[in-house]
């Protein structure tokens, strides 16, 4: 409907054209009538009275389908405009939800990846400060276990007023901490 338009005016106008130049050659006719035939005046001047009425219907008739076509013309093109810009909202739209998912997904790519790190830091340090631990109490049990043979010689030779083998030192050593460890000492 809308290749119509412009057509439709072209052969609006060229429809104007030909009735005035068949209103001009009726002219030029009556004209020549005129002068042919000076004796009669009334026969001339309703001829041209003839031709200026056809004519002004023809320009008149040519007017209103130009103007009928002027105003499908505009109605079609606001339409138009219309129909475009929903197509474009919609596409706006469709636009706007995509990049919207595109972001919710990568927020959650990057969210599970963030707790997996959080996650793996979290056992390296656990698996770290496991390591530091066990070094520092089997360095406590270490010093601890140095330091109770030290005060269990000197006490047992303050006791018994003599040293002890180290053999009886060991057993005496190792009962005691197997006693302290029965005690949630260690």
């Amino acid at each position: 409907m809308e290749d119509l338009v412009i057509p439709a005016l072209l052969v609006a106008i060229s429809l104007m054209a030909i009735a005035l130049a068949g209103v001009a050659a009726g002219y030029v006719r009556v004209m020549a009538m005129v002068r042919r035939s000076e004796a009669v005046h009334e026969e001339p001047r309703q001829v041209m009275e003839e031709a200026q009425k056809r004519a002004v219907e023809i320009i008149n008739g040519a007017d209103l389908a130009a103007r009928g076509l002027e105003e499908e013309f505009r109605a079609q093109v606001t339409r138009i405009n219309s129909e475009n810009a929903m197509k474009y909202q919609r596409t706006l739209d469709h636009a706007m939800s995509e990049v919207i998912r595109d972001i919710q997904a990568k927020n959650s790519e990057i969210t599970g990846q963030l707790i997996m790190s959080v996650d793996a830091v979290q056992r390296e340090l656990s698996s770290k400060a496991q390591e530091e631990l066990s070094g520092l109490k089997a360095r406590y049990e270490k010093k601890f276990q140095e330091n109770l043979e030290e005060k269990s010689q000197a006490l047992a030779q303050k006791i018994l007023g003599r040293s002890i083998t180290e053999e009886e030192h060991r057993r005496l050593v190792t009962e005691a901490l197997e006693e302290a460890k029965r005690n949630g000492i260690f």
